[in-house]
């Protein structure tokens, strides 16, 4: 299962540095769907944290420095989504930022 979710990672990572690439040739669809791919494999990673601290009520493995860090990353990828009008950008990172705060939530509460 561990592996499934690095490898999704790590392609999703790859995926993405073509992105840039693909812009530059001005070849919208293809990177509408990178993005759409990147927001379906990348924005549920956290949901399985999230269930494991409310099921177990134990946050004590979830660094606080991490949740912080997640959170400003989150938020800024947020806005440049926003910024440069890509839907999927502002969406998957809403979903990351939304986990994030349940995380926080759940670190608070169970720590």
């Amino acid at each position: 299962m561990n592996f499934i979710i690095i490898s999704l990672i790590i392609f999703s990572m790859i995926l993405a540095s073509f992105s840039n690439l693909l812009l530059r040739y001005k070849n919208k669809k293809m990177v509408d769907f990178l993005g759409t791919f990147a927001l379906l494999t990348l924005s549920p990673l956290l949901l399985p944290q999230v269930y494991k601290i409310f099921y177990t009520k134990s946050a004590k493995d979830i660094s606080i420095i991490y949740l912080i860090c997640h959170y400003v990353t989150a938020l800024s990828w947020y806005y440049y989504g926003i910024a440069i009008s890509r839907p999927s950008i502002f969406i998957a990172n809403l979903i990351v930022f939304v986990s994030i705060n349940f995380l926080i939530i759940g670190k608070i509460l169970y720590n």
